[in-house]
């Protein structure tokens, strides 16, 4: 078996960056990264101290990215062995202190043995803030607890200032959009992100893509798939565009003919990781349209599973998705007769598929499981 080997390409598409890498000998290729995640970073390096940016290896930056990198107890072990020396310096100092009944050199030493010891964590509490307060304003987010999320908002803001750690004034602003878009102050989120995006630079494609989940977010349905179709138009590399814009024609609009030809394009290009584990939770859905609820469950399951296979500190990104094929996965079960599984998944996702305004399948199951 060869050894998994990670690089950074830079090349206008997918396609293009697969092309030199197979040049220079690579094989069984998989693209982690895509623009969005690039602008991304870019704008959360601007947003913090150059000082405290890690120097990663493409192999550590996929570590990280996909969340395996080394985790606290494994750092502080680290930082340990790294102490070793020193450690055992202010070990042999406080042991003296204690034999010679030296109150002195037991504080001295005993405060710098702790601080040795110690220091690693309190630095990683410290600077964890930033990542603390981001999950949470995110998981307010999925479950459009909107004041909550300007709340989060402000304590985000508060944890970069005090870190100097940040994710960027493009994505705070948007955070802060959608959320006045779920208050109904939608003209309001709208300013605010477009002048945030235009002093970011951010992306046509992109900027069209986030427009257009603040409309969705204000339900203003039609408005979204109108950026939608731009961003398709704008983007270059349309993967990302093409499976969001078909998840929102099939479940918002009932277009499942519509959302097929755009799977099959979706298909037929250089998927990252990320985007290819979102083409069975759109086939199930496509299916969900079409009543083919054999198909419907066995893609769902296919969907969660792999939603379910990402790391725990990755929850909360994957937390919608993981529901809402719970969500679906209760109205096939309903339909093919498996009752008892059918309210296990409902009991996990009814109350979110409500939150998100899917009406639909929550009617349906309830219809289902009165037959």
């Amino acid at each position: 078996m060869g050894r998994e080997e990670a690089d950074r390409i830079t090349a206008d598409t997918p396609e293009a960056a697969r092309k030199i890498l197979e040049e220079r000998g690579w094989t069984d290729l998989r693209q982690h990264t895509t623009e969005i995640h690039d602008f991304v970073k870019s704008q959360s390096e601007a947003a913090s101290d150059p000082d405290y940016r890690p120097n990663l290896t493409p192999k550590e930056d996929l570590a990280f990215m996909k969340g395996k990198a080394p985790g606290m107890g494994s750092n502080w072990l680290k930082s340990l062995r790294e102490s070793a020396y020193s450690i055992l310096i202010f070990g042999a100092g406080l042991a003296w202190g204690i034999y010679r009944h030296s109150i002195t050199a037991m504080l001295i030493f005993g405060v710098l043995l702790v601080l040795m010891v110690f220091l690693f964590p309190a630095l990683h509490i410290w600077f964890s803030q930033t990542s603390n307060a981001f999950k949470r304003l995110h998981s307010a987010r999925n479950w459009r607890r909107w004041d909550e999320v300007l709340q989060c908002i402000d304590k985000l803001q508060n944890a970069q200032s005090a870190t100097k750690i940040g994710i960027g004034a493009a994505e705070i602003a948007r955070y802060r959009a959608l959320a006045l878009a779920g208050l109904g102050r939608l003209d309001e989120a709208v300013k605010i992100f477009e002048d945030a995006a235009e002093t970011a630079k951010m992306p046509a494609w992109l900027f069209h893509v986030h427009l257009a989940t603040i409309y969705s977010t204000a339900k203003q349905y039609d408005k979204a798939l109108e950026m939608y179709r731009v961003a398709l138009d704008e983007a270059t590399d349309k993967s990302i565009v093409l499976i969001d814009m078909g998840g929102f024609l099939v479940e918002r609009f009932n277009r499942p003919d519509e959302a097929k030809q755009l799977l099959a394009q979706a298909e037929g290009l250089q998927l990252s990781e990320l985007a290819r584990s979102f083409l069975p939770k759109l086939r199930g859905v496509i299916a969900y349209r079409e009543k083919d609820y054999a198909a419907m469950d066995r893609h769902m399951r296919e969907a969660l599973a792999g939603y379910e296979k990402q790391p725990a500190n990755k929850y909360y990104i994957f937390e919608p998705s993981i529901l809402g094929c719970k969500g679906y996965l209760a109205v096939s079960s309903a339909a093919l007769g498996k009752k008892d599984a059918a309210r296990a998944y409902f009991a996990e996702a009814g109350e979110y598929l409500s939150t998100v305004c899917l009406d639909e399948p929550v009617a349906e199951y309830h219809a289902l499981m009165k037959v």
